[in-house]
């Protein structure tokens, strides 16, 4: 299915995607997402009823954790201008900031931080996103 969508996406297929997104998981919008492509997430807004990759798959990861972590600013503004809330954890209590820090970049990071998100969250086993980002090597976001 998340290829169907990529393609329908993709070839502006707009009443197809529709279909599809409506009966799509949140964890087949989020295999999607993770390619953290701003034209199909434009293309998925367009279409999506309820905002569907604003909500989070079985992991309760979002969309917005996927392009946190990639580090795409463009889909992380989106996203955020869209109503994501920047500040919804996981199931290991990760948020937004802890998937930027693991992955990202410090604009992204630095627009989750706008966004009210808080650099010294914890996660169910203690870490802190400074954790993973020294654990990932990802120094410029650690500094």
């Amino acid at each position: 299915m998340e290829e169907n969508i990529r393609v329908a996406a993709k070839e502006g297929k707009i009443k197809g995607l529709r279909e599809l997104l409506e009966n799509a998981t949140p964890d087949q919008i989020n295999q999607v997402g993770r390619k953290s492509n701003i034209v199909y997430i434009k293309k998925f807004f367009k279409t999506a009823e309820n905002h569907v990759l604003l909500q989070p798959d079985s992991s309760g990861r979002t969309s917005l954790h996927l392009a946190c972590e990639s580090g795409t600013a463009s889909c992380v503004r989106l996203l955020l201008d869209s109503g994501a809330d920047a500040r919804a954890v996981d199931k290991e209590g990760g948020g937004s900031i802890t998937a930027a820090a693991a992955g990202g970049t410090p604009e992204v990071v630095e627009m989750l931080l706008e966004a009210g998100c808080q650099v010294d969250e914890r996660l169910v086993d203690g870490t802190t996103p400074l954790f993973w980002a020294v654990v990932k090597g990802n120094t410029k976001v650690a500094k």
